[in-house]
């Protein structure tokens, strides 16, 4: 398997950063590579490919298909009696339904109400598919960086060994100091390994996603948007949240759809209570002469009478009343769920908002106050182990508290992602666009 893996760094100042630490999240305005993929077009692509939208698309015709059905009228019958000559009586006759109350327009209302209920579908299934999408894509670009990290800290483990390597020989290190400096690249290493694991897996997992074959290689853009520094305040307070939500989330608008559908159902079934009128036209033939003699005189001596005849059933037993029992049932159960819907998107969103809003100032304070110090830190103790100010075990902890600090950024990353991604599922419209007209990039 090919795994195409891109570094990208953050433009800082050398005071700051030194070549030992290199800012684990992307905030400069650095070109994508050339054949990356963007967020944009990664949403584009899951909206045309993924197996689960496409099959949740499909169902659309189907519901199309049932307006052509309700618009069906009942076919007329045709019925004669040719009977033999002895009989003295011959019929022919065409009959027509008619559906009193509006049954045919109620059917095609429900029908057209149940295409309603399709997209409502279809819209839910895309919103779960672009929160699937920049899940995946926000955990891939995390995942690159905790490789990129991993790699700086073999590359800072290795360069310690040979500084202690050089030591040794001018008998300025021991042979203990040596080992350790040699432990500490084998541990650097084996931190590595879970870190490619983790880009493989991410990888594959976005490629699901996109409807993409699980093994093949794909480059995405740097996620140019995280700009730090009061991002989290362009999002619309609690309240108005709250209202957005009732009136873009796309469960409501499901819900709303199943009501209207059930509303539609409450009316055709009542309609029912109006009975079907069956007319029927025809003419009908009977000999003049003795019934004995009619075969002689059939053709020739023959009455033609005009048939009209009406048939009512009577609504009497079944009037729909199992229809309009389950539709009014089921209406109550919708009005249930949209009021559980409302307590849930309520917890949903103070819970993500919350969590960004919290990650974003931990990111705050990390990349401006933590991280830089870091940086410094293991720049100079590397420099002092090597002029033999420090010792060994001032440098790799400096090394090692280096490290937890960048993973813990890019932990606190992970959380802000998944945080405004949940936030845009639970209000139901697109967070982080609106934070790009904002003035905030976006891939």
């Amino acid at each position: 398997m090919s795994i195409v893996v891109s570094s990208y760094q953050l433009q800082a100042s050398a005071e700051e950063t030194s070549a030992a630490l290199r800012p684990p999240i992307p905030l400069s305005d650095s070109k994508a590579l050339v054949g990356s993929v963007t967020l944009n077009q990664a949403l584009d692509e899951a909206y045309g490919a993924n197996p689960l939208l496409l099959a949740t698309d499909a169902q659309r015709p189907v519901a199309e298909a049932g307006v052509v059905q309700a618009k069906i009228r009942i076919n007329p019958t045709y019925q004669t009696e040719l009977a033999p000559a002895e009989v003295t009586y011959r019929f022919v006759v065409a009959s027509t339904t008619t559906q009193l109350g509006w049954k045919r327009q109620r059917r095609i209302e429900v029908a057209r109400r149940l295409i309603d209920s399709t997209n409502a579908t279809i819209r839910t299934m895309a919103w779960k598919i672009r929160q699937d999408t920049q899940s995946a894509y926000f955990e891939l670009a995390v995942a690159r960086q905790v490789l990129v990290v991993m790699e700086d800290y073999v590359a800072t483990t290795q360069r310690l060994l040979l500084i202690t390597k050089k030591r040794q020989e001018a008998r300025d290190a021991s042979g203990l100091e040596l080992l350790r400096a040699e432990a500490a690249v084998a541990d650097a290493n084996a931190q590595l390994a879970p870190a490619q694991v983790r880009v493989q897996q991410a990888l594959r997992q976005l490629n699901l996603v996109l409807g993409r074959q699980p093994e093949g290689t794909l480059v995405i853009a740097p996620p140019e948007f995280l700009t730090l520094g009061k991002l989290v305040a362009r999002i619309p307070q609690f309240a108005m949240l709250i209202s957005q939500a009732q009136e873009s989330r796309p469960e409501f608008r499901q819900i709303a759809a199943d009501l209207a559908v059930q509303q539609s159902k409450i009316k055709m079934a009542k309609s029912l209570w109006w009975p079907d009128v069956q007319t029927s036209v025809g003419l009908s033939s009977v000999p003049q002469v003795p019934a004995a003699e009619a075969h002689n005189y059939w053709g020739s001596h023959v009455l033609n009478k005009p048939l009209v005849m009406a048939t009512v059933p009577l609504t009497v037993n079944d009037h729909g009343q199992g229809i309009l029992a389950t539709a009014r049932t089921t209406f109550r159960q919708l009005e249930q769920q949209r009021v559980a819907l409302i307590n849930q998107v309520r917890q949903e969103v103070n819970l993500s908002y919350s969590n960004a809003y919290s990650a974003e100032r931990q990111m705050d304070i990390l990349f401006n106050d933590s991280l830089p110090k870091q940086a410094r830190i293991l720049s100079m103790s590397e420099t002092g182990y090597r002029q033999g100010v420090l010792d060994l075990t001032a440098a790799i902890t400096a090394q090692q508290t280096a490290l937890t600090a960048r993973l813990n950024f890019l932990q606190t990353a992970t959380r802000y992602f998944q945080s405004l991604v949940d936030l845009e599922r639970a209000v139901g419209r697109p967070i982080i666009s609106d934070m790009m007209q904002n003035g905030v990039k976006a891939p």
